[in-house]
């Protein structure tokens, strides 16, 4: 955690885009397997490990380019947003999830630093 704490604000932008660009991939990969099923799956864990290790914003960022190329380019871009269940729901969990997912490691991080200044501090 403390190895990425070190890089700047635009690192950390460019390692949240990385990794969803790194799912993307494997979502592409994997889509003859997959089909138009499961547009969002991969992209759930560059959203937790940016979320974890850089931080919210970049989470934030990686959830938004994550489900624009998931919607983009999986699920069939002739379809309205909300047309269907079949469309609306995966998105829908996938933001629950990430939203959630997001709130609760960086809150999480911030109760370890707490503890760990609470610890480190008086020794000092």
């Amino acid at each position: 955690m403390q190895k990425f704490e070190k890089f700047s604000s635009l690192e950390r932008y460019a390692i949240a885009t990385l990794l969803v660009v790194a799912a993307f991939m494997l979502r592409a990969l994997l889509q003859p397997q997959l089909g138009p099923s499961h547009p969002y799956s991969v992209f759930v864990p560059p959203v937790l490990i940016s979320a974890y290790f850089l931080g919210r914003r970049p989470a934030i960022l990686a959830a938004a380019l994550s489900v624009t190329l998931g919607y983009s380019v999986f699920v069939a871009p002739s379809l309205p947003w909300f047309s269907e269940t079949r469309i609306a729901a995966p998105l829908c969990m996938f933001l629950l999830s990430s939203t959630g997912g997001i709130y609760f490691i960086t809150g999480m991080r911030r109760a370890f630093r707490r503890a760990w200044i609470a610890v480190v501090a008086p020794s000092c």
